[in-house]
């Protein structure tokens, strides 16, 4: 048996309010470049299914950019790591690693030929550099600014200048290589969060969070003009000019994006992207025929010129941690704890498919449904009365939620049973029947329930080796497996009184499993766990049928469900710094 990665369902940036973040283009105009957590994402702009996602780093990534030749993309992180990759193959071969300096990478530039780089940002000692990519020799000093910087921009054609803005009100000219220190333009009166060149490097943008937008020659640095009295309401954390460098792209925390007249600093267009706070814009980019940009929600949005109030495409996903997924009864939704409504307010622990829809449990001790048709939360919702551990659903309403010390049992939205147990209920299942309901406990042991109308009683427990964090029955109700916490699998045949299977299964070491899911046809099942590997295991086969390695790169598998025969959905998650993004594998 062998497995095909198919794709993954991208997380958005991780974008910080109040910060500008730089998206990184496509010399071909084809992908953009933007991180999270530690990993940089490549992803196809108009395609956005097409994702490549690299995994490098050690520690959070921050700013990814390609070379000018479009063969290499640097990439950098929070302790001042860079790291030069290869683009043309799929394993994305590692040419240089340097650390310029200790501390964040906000941004970085390329020389036109594709062989210097400037790296800036908040470092201990020093905020920015300027290297030879072939030895990691400098060459020559960024610097000049008092605090850290936030942007720096290469001017593309002779003679050189290399332009930087920082939290000391200032944007610094520098000319060479090697570099050294030419003029100050002082304009601004608050943060420089974004200077750019143009394509022709005749004129120098730089962007404030005072919203202001100052034009200079981009030879001399001399001042132009301003655009308008004040370009913005907020703070302007994007510029971008046209491929012709006639027009020029911004975007604020006033919510909008506009487009300006270079020449004469005329306002053309103006996209209002909302009211909510998470409508702020944080970052832009004119890439060919696209205008894109950022908003704080991580949302990435291509704008139409022709008609500012309606988007061509948003592309949504997660920017914080997956911790649940599941999939509808009929398979044509996958459910990823991101939907509108009042929502839990709090982090989601658990989610079911159910006949109606998707219930979830929260944080909030609260029982709440997603309305399959519309995708939003209904407006009521139930208690828990403990913290839930895990839920499960059966037919006719009928809904299992595993708490820190109860079982509840719900049916057409009522409570109608609860029981105090004397261990920490730590995953729930409803058999086909309707009447089997199997709880994992932290004592180590599978506590099998026979619910009897409204009521629930136990009548059977199944001691395995560690803690129980998923329990699962198969879809015909011949078998139940389980994961722990030490990493082994069990199974048990229902028919014959929870028979233990003979053999159990321990191919993920001794990491926690938290997540086994059965195959549609109830052949196979699959177990995700700590250690970022999938495996996949027939019941009367001992050895593992399949295993994906690193199926989720230094991360930890919470989501696994089976879409078809052949095809398995897994979600992950890191740490709160650290998005979610699933992937599609065939089997």
């Amino acid at each position: 048996m062998s497995f095909e990665y198919k794709g993954a369902f991208a997380s958005l940036p991780f974008v910080e309010r109040g910060r500008a973040f730089a998206l990184g283009p496509d010399p071909k105009g084809k992908t953009i470049l933007y991180c999270n957590g530690r990993y940089v994402f490549i992803r196809n702009i108009e395609d956005p299914a097409e994702v490549d996602i690299y995994g490098e780093h050690s520690l959070q990534a921050t700013v990814a950019k390609y070379t000018p030749s479009g063969f290499y993309i640097c990439s950098a992180d929070v302790s001042g790591k860079i790291r030069i990759w290869d683009t043309t193959q799929k394993e994305h071969i590692l040419k240089y690693e340097y650390r310029p300096f200790c501390g964040m990478v906000r941004d970085l530039c390329w020389s036109p030929d594709s062989k210097r780089l400037v790296i800036v940002g908040d470092g201990n000692s020093q905020f920015g550099a300027a290297i030879i990519i072939d030895t990691g020799t400098t060459v020559g000093i960024i610097g000049h600014h008092s605090s850290a910087i936030n942007s720096a921009d290469y001017r593309p054609c002779r003679p050189f200048r290399v332009a930087t803005g920082g939290d000391d009100y200032m944007a610094v000219f520098h000319e060479g290589p090697p570099f050294k220190y030419n003029r100050t333009l002082k304009d601004h009166t608050k943060f420089v969060q974004v200077v750019r060149f143009s394509p022709d490097g005749s004129v120098l943008a730089t962007g404030g969070s005072d919203g202001m937008v100052f034009l200079y020659d981009g030879k001399t640095g001399d001042k132009l003009k301003s655009l308008g009295e004040k370009a913005h309401k907020g703070s302007v954390f994007g510029l971008c000019f046209s491929p012709d460098g006639t027009q020029l792209m911004t975007c604020s925390g006033d919510k909008t994006v506009k487009i300006w007249d270079v020449e004469s600093a005329a306002e053309v267009t103006v996209f209002n992207m909302g009211t909510d706070m998470e409508d702020m814009q944080q970052s832009c980019l004119w890439m060919g025929e696209h205008l894109i940009a950022v908003s704080l929600s991580g949302e990435i949005k291509l704008l139409d010129k022709n008609n500012p109030d309606t988007p061509l495409r948003t592309i949504s996903g997660h920017i914080n941690n997956i911790t649940s997924m599941t999939i509808s009864e009929d398979k044509s939704a996958i459910y990823t704890v991101r939907v509108s409504g009042k929502g839990h307010g709090s982090q989601i622990c658990a989610m079911a498919a159910s006949e109606d829809g998707i219930v979830t449990v929260g944080f909030d001790d609260q029982v709440k449904v997603i309305n399959h048709e519309t995708g939003a939360y209904e407006s009521t919702s139930l208690p828990t009365d403990g913290q839930p551990k895990g839920v499960a659903c059966g037919k006719d309403g009928l809904i299992a939620v595993a708490t820190e010390d109860q079982v509840i049992i719900y049916r057409k939205g009522n409570k109608v049973f609860a029981q105090k147990e004397d261990y920490s209920c730590l995953s729930v299942s409803i058999h086909p029947n309707q009447r089997d309901i199997a709880i994992g406990g932290n004592d180590n042991k599978i506590h099998i329930y026979n619910l009897d109308g409204d009521t629930l009683k136990q009548v059977n427990q199944l001691t395995v080796d560690g803690e129980v964090d998923t329990v699962a029955y198969s879809p015909d109700g011949v078998y139940l497996c389980s994961g722990n916490s030490v990493g082994t699998v069990n199974g048990f045949k229902v028919d014959e009184s929870y028979k233990p299977i003979p053999h159990s299964w321990t191919f993920h070491g001794r990491s926690r499993i938290k997540k086994v899911a059965w195959s549609p046809d109830s052949t196979h099942f699959a177990s995700g766990a700590l250690d970022s590997v999938i495996n996949v295991w027939e019941v009367n086969t001992k050895g593992n049928v399949m295993r994906i390695p690193g199926a989720h790169q230094g991360s930890n598998i919470t989501g696994l469900d089976w879409l078809s025969e052949n095809i398995i959905l897994s979600g992950y998650i890191i740490n709160p710094k650290m998005a979610g993004f699933f992937f599609v594998i065939s089997v």
